[in-house]
């Protein structure tokens, strides 16, 4: 059985590592570029589409609902207090059921309830 949670997680951390290095040593860098392009995108298509779109509504998405404030995933696993060296463990989707085994257990209770008969839930 494959706990989506845990592999979901994973690979964003898998991705964030490609993207800033493996002790996420580029992160300022990187987004700062992409802060610069997202201006200059959003700069474009106002210019193209100027006085026809309503200004007043703000950007609603997942980032903007999240309560963190918090755009990566190892921004949010450091805020757990995480060192920054052992998040790259994270990559690996088993080190977290080893790493939160009580949240763990709580999930694969409530998703497995079959298990109660094992008196580990």
């Amino acid at each position: 059985m494959r706990f989506s949670f845990p592999q979901a997680s994973a690979d964003k951390i898998i991705r964030e590592i490609e993207l800033f290095g493996p002790d996420f040593e580029h992160f300022e860098n990187v987004q700062q570029e992409l802060e610069r392009a997202a201006k200059e995108k959003e700069q474009e298509q106002e210019s193209l589409v100027d006085g026809l779109v309503d200004k007043s509504k703000g950007k609603k998405g997942k980032l903007a609902a999240k309560a963190t404030g918090h755009t990566y995933q190892f921004q949010i696993i450091e805020s757990f207090g995480v060192p920054q060296a052992e998040i790259k463990k994270f990559a690996d989707p088993l080190y977290w059921l080893t790493y939160f085994p009580p949240i763990a257990m709580v999930s694969i209770c409530s998703t497995l309830p079959h298990l109660n008969h094992l008196n580990r839930c």
